[in-house]
This record gives C-alpha cells, sequence and structure tokens, in this order.
C-alpha cells in the first residue's frame, strides 16, 4: 500500500519560513493559538460567504444581511480567542469597516459560481508514495475566475507575493485539474485592510505548476528520510514567541518566552 502525503498550501507556506515548524506541524500537530488576528480574518471571511451562498441561492444580499452574518460570526468566535493582539472593541471597529468595505467596493463585481470550495487531488504518485494538494477556494467566480479574501492588519507588499505567493499556485493548480484547462490563470488576492480594498492578480501557469511539483518532491524527501530535526530558521518574523506555536519546545527552550 503507497504513503499518502496530503498537503495545503498553508503547509507548503509553513515551510517557505522554517523547515522544522513543517516537520512538526505534519507530523505531530498541535492546537494553535486562537488570536485577535485570525478572529478578524475569520468573521469577515464568515460573512462574505454569507453573502455569496445567498447570491448562489438567487437572493441579492443587503448590506444589514452581510453585518448580522458577521455578528453570529462574532458570537461563535470571540469567546475562542487565546491572545487578543488589539482591545476587542478594536477589532469588532475593524471587521465592520472591513465588510462596510467589501459590500460596497467589491459585492458589485461579482458572480460567484461557487464559494467555499474543497479539492483535493492527486500532485503526483511513484511506486511508493501519493502526493496530494487540498484546500478550499473562497470564491470562484464568472467573470473573475478565483478570488480569495484577506483581511490582514497592513496592505500587502505587491512584489513579493508576486514572487512568492503559494497560495495562487496551489489554487489554479488545483481549478486546472478540475476543467481540463492548462493555461495560465488569474487568481485575484483581494485584501481589506480597515475597509479599504487592494486588488492584486497574480498569474500563475503550466510554469509555475511544474515548479510547485518539484517543490513538493522535495517535502516529501525530507519527510521519507525520516529525519528527528529539519533545519530551523531564524532569520525573519516567524522565529519569535508571538508567531511559531512550536517556539517553547524549540528555541525558546533556550531563549526563555520573552527574550527581546
Amino acid at each position: 500500500m503507497k504513503k499518502v502525503y496530503s498537503f495545503r498550501q498553508s503547509d507548503l507556506s509553513s515551510g517557505e519560513h522554517c523547515l522544522e515548524k513543517l516537520r512538526r506541524k505534519y507530523q505531530t500537530p498541535t492546537p494553535q493559538v486562537c488570536t485577535s488576528d485570525q478572529v478578524r480574518g475569520n468573521v469577515s471571511h464568515a460573512a462574505f460567504e454569507a453573502a455569496g451562498k445567498m447570491m448562489l441561492g438567487g437572493h441579492e444580499p443587503t448590506l444589514d444581511d452581510v453585518y448580522g452574518a458577521a455578528q453570529w460570526s462574532q458570537k461563535f468566535w470571540f469567546p475562542q480567542v487565546d491572545e487578543w493582539r488589539q482591545p476587542q472593541e478594536r477589532c469588532e471597529a475593524s471587521i465592520q469597516a472591513n465588510v462596510e468595505g467589501w459590500f460596497w467596493d467589491v459585492l458589485p463585481r461579482l458572480n460567484p459560481t461557487g464559494v467555499e470550495v474543497f479539492f483535493d487531488h492527486v500532485l503526483y504518485e511513484t511506486d511508493t508514495v501519493e502526493v496530494r494538494l487540498k484546500g478550499t477556494r473562497d470564491w470562484d467566480d464568472a467573470e473573475l475566475g478565483l478570488i480569495d479574501w484577506k483581511c490582514p492588519g497592513r496592505k500587502p507588499t505587491e512584489w513579493e507575493l508576486k514572487r512568492w505567493d503559494i497560495q495562487s499556485t496551489v489554487y489554479t493548480w488545483a481549478l486546472a485539474q478540475e476543467t481540463g484547462e492548462w493555461g495560465a490563470q488569474d487568481f485575484h488576492r483581494v485584501a481589506i485592510v480597515e475597509g479599504e480594498t487592494h486588488w492584486l492578480t497574480l498569474r500563475r501557469g503550466p510554469q509555475d505548476w511544474a515548479a510547485l511539483e518539484d517543490k513538493v518532491r522535495g517535502l516529501v524527501e525530507l519527510l521519507e528520510a525520516d529525519l528527528s530535526v529539519w533545519p530551523v530558521s531564524w532569520s525573519g518574523w516567524w522565529c519569535s514567541p508571538k508567531w511559531c506555536e512550536f517556539w517553547d519546545d524549540c528555541r525558546g527552550k533556550h531563549l526563555g518566552a520573552n527574550p527581546w
């Protein structure tokens, strides 16, 4: 029987930052700390999803409909926050601004064909392993194609995303698997920051998908080697108590919980 490896784009992104973090996430997953930053995105996403499903059902959502979905989601997510990185009132205000900005600036352009579309496809197989990529696309649109919503705390750096974004490569590859259309495709990354929308279109095609497969093959070979530890990367914001859930059992064993 073949061994099956299944990756999400977030797993591959973790590997971009630190291979040891990817190994731990994949081999010994642990519950992640729920932060107000994550909840801001989760609640906003839930509101956009609700509006999209209304549209798929033939109904035109109102601003009150989208606000209502956000408020319902807040009731679910706010009690689960482990770490408030800004006051709760500030988080609520950001969500309200994002919902309103999305409703007025983004919604009029949209014509959804799918919302929260799950995929799980084989990337490649060998005699011993089957390697799959899976995920959930935020929005498939009849006119625009693939759209993904982001609600970060600051405006994204476009040139970095154009060079290094993995999500756009994985999601366009998955759509090509489903449609059989293997030409280059657009992936629209829409960031809503305090109510301001920032559209970034990333174009990905066969050359990107081939490079993706090479990358994943290297990770699978590392996993197959069954090493006890992989290289640890210190050279970025991700190697810190705030951003790495494995800090206490990794670099934090030596530096402590608050080294800087």
